[in-house]
C-alpha cells in the first residue's frame, strides 16, 4: 500500500508502515530473547537437579548443530592431515625479512 500511494513519509500510511516495521523487529528481538532463555533455563534446570542426561541433551541440541569429524579433503589419517596443513600454510607463507625469518626460527627451535 506504502508504495502504491508513491512511497508518502509524512502520512497515515508511512506512519502505520513505520509502526508495523518496529513491532516486526520487535518480536523477532523479543522471540531470540525467549529462546535464550528457554534453553539457558533448561540447562539451569538439569544442573540443579543434577539431572546430567537432561543437561547434556539441552546441550547438543543448542550447540552442536552439526558433527565434525575429523576428515580434511577426505582423510582422516592424523600424519597425513598434518602434514596437508603444513604444506598449504609453508606454501602460503613468504617473509619480507630473511634474516629476521632466521633468527627467529632459530630462536623458536632453541625453546
Amino acid at each position: 500500500m506504502w508504495k502504491a500511494a508513491g512511497k508518502p513519509r509524512q502520512d497515515p500510511i508511512f506512519q502505520k508502515c513505520q509502526e508495523s516495521r518496529f513491532q516486526y523487529r520487535h518480536l523477532l528481538r523479543e522471540q531470540e530473547r525467549r529462546e535464550k532463555l528457554e534453553y539457558t533455563n533448561a540447562l539451569h534446570e538439569g544442573l540443579l537437579k543434577k539431572d546430567s542426561r537432561a543437561f547434556w541433551k539441552t546441550w547438543h541440541s543448542k550447540f552442536e548443530k552439526a558433527s565434525f569429524c575429523g576428515q580434511v579433503d577426505q582423510c582422516v589419517d592424523d600424519t597425513v592431515i598434518v602434514d596437508k596443513f603444513a604444506n598449504y600454510f609453508h606454501g602460503c607463507y613468504t617473509c619480507n625479512n630473511v634474516s629476521q625469518a632466521e633468527s627467529l626460527r632459530g630462536e623458536y627451535l632453541l625453546k
